[in-house]
């Protein structure tokens, strides 16, 4: 009997089921995606198996793509801020004292 919900005809026609595989390896989504779609190319359907391989080549070119810049990021030097001295004093600034009509003026209140 043909479950398609729990155990399609098009993921069971080996020894393993396809979500096993991807599990067992803890694939992540993209490498996922490109096994389930290579192993049930033309199994769905004869007329989908072109469709169904370019769906994993989708899937595996963004993973690639994801990777290049995960790697890009991780070799580029560290922004200008980061190589700064670090600096000593790491108390504020004294508040200097403010005389209420210069707190105005400096307010934008204008007397």
């Amino acid at each position: 009997m043909n479950d398609n919900i729990n155990h399609p005809a098009h993921y069971t026609d080996g020894k393993i089921e396809v979500i096993d595989f991807i599990e067992d390896k803890k694939l992540p989504y993209h490498l996922g995606n490109v096994i389930k779609y290579i192993s049930r190319a033309g199994k769905k359907s004869p007329d989908t198996e072109l469709e169904d391989l370019k769906k994993a080549q989708w899937y595996l070119n963004r993973y690639i793509e994801l990777k290049e810049q995960i790697n890009e990021q991780s070799i580029l030097p560290p922004p200008e801020e980061a190589k700064a001295e670090p600096k000593t004093n790491l108390r504020p600034p004294p508040r200097r004292k403010v005389r209420y009509t210069e707190s105005v003026v400096l307010q934008g209140r204008h007397m």
